[in-house]
């Protein structure tokens, strides 16, 4: 994860990555047999992914084992399709999963890459429903219950096979830049994530600054909430680009200030010099 942040940060700080939040929900949960005399089992997971600036990505997956692959009078190997069942009762057929000899069972579709069967729109409308692997006489051999989707901000309990995640970035910028009266050549980035998972929330934020004179830091990293000042932390800055960064993570024990990422999103941001003087400007990533 490191070094994906770093190369996120090499992009924006350069001013070539535009911000884009995202929020991922997703769900999992088991394929058991119908009948308790098969040795077949399986897995699902469903995620939906959705970014400010595209359209909602989704993806279905189920695998397994010990799917009955014995071929018919004319050699050809069985056909099982995935369903999927809303909690109105509402079937959709998704098509066929792929088959192996060996009795093992993969189906991967991506949306919209892939279209949806007639009528649905979303995953999502089978939250709470069922998902059945059937043979082609219709008889559901797996079958498992779909969870219901969780917000980042929804309350997770263990057993709820089902997590949301929440990350966005940000530029700071030198306070007259959009006027065009800006010479300074200081650039910042901040980059903020949001894990929610049944067992544990983690919540990190970083805030990367170059281009930033030495001596007059360190340097205070500020949001601000009407007339409430938060803290966020301070960084130094050193070497030939006069770069500094700073980290706040959960995973650390690290506590996060101003009551949360959820409380800090979208709030003003500011980065101040030792004598008070604000150097760079700008918003705390969307976090929701």
């Amino acid at each position: 994860m490191n070094k994906i942040i770093g190369i996120a940060f090499g992009a924006l700080l350069a001013g070539g990555l535009a911000t884009a939040a995202v929020s991922q929900q997703a769900v999992r949960g088991k394929l058991q047999p119908t009948d308790d005399s098969s040795e077949a089992e399986g897995r699902f997971r469903i995620d939906l992914t959705d970014r400010r600036t595209t359209r909602k990505r989704e993806r279905l997956q189920a695998w397994g084992r010990g799917l009955d692959t014995t071929a018919d009078d004319d050699g050809g190997r069985p056909v099982y399709d995935l369903w999927l069942i809303d909690g109105d009762d509402n079937e959709v057929d998704f098509g066929d999963v792929r088959l192996k000899r060996s009795g093992v069972f993969l189906f991967r579709a991506k949306y919209p890459h892939a279209d949806f069967p007639e009528g649905v729109e979303s995953l999502d409308d089978f939250a709470g429903g069922t998902i059945e692997v059937r043979d082609a006489d219709g008889t559901a051999i797996l079958d498992g219950t779909i969870p219901d989707f969780i917000d980042v901000d929804e309350e997770n309990e263990p057993g709820s096979h089902a997590a949301a995640r929440a990350r966005d970035k940000s530029r700071l910028r030198p306070p007259a830049a959009d006027e065009g009266e800006d010479e300074s050549d200081a650039v910042g980035g901040m980059l903020a994530r949001y894990v929610n998972r049944p067992r544990t929330v983690r919540e990190m934020y970083v805030v990367k600054v170059a281009h930033l004179d030495p001596d007059a830091g360190p340097y205070d990293v500020i949001a601000i909430d009407g007339s409430t000042e938060i803290d966020l932390g301070e960084i130094e800055t050193s070497g030939r680009r006069e770069h500094g960064k700073l980290r706040v993570d959960t995973k650390n024990d690290d506590e996060i200030p101003g009551g949360g990422l959820l409380d800090l999103s979208q709030l003003d941001v500011e980065v101040r010099d030792a004598d008070g003087n604000v150097v760079l400007r700008g918003t705390f990533p969307r976090i929701e």
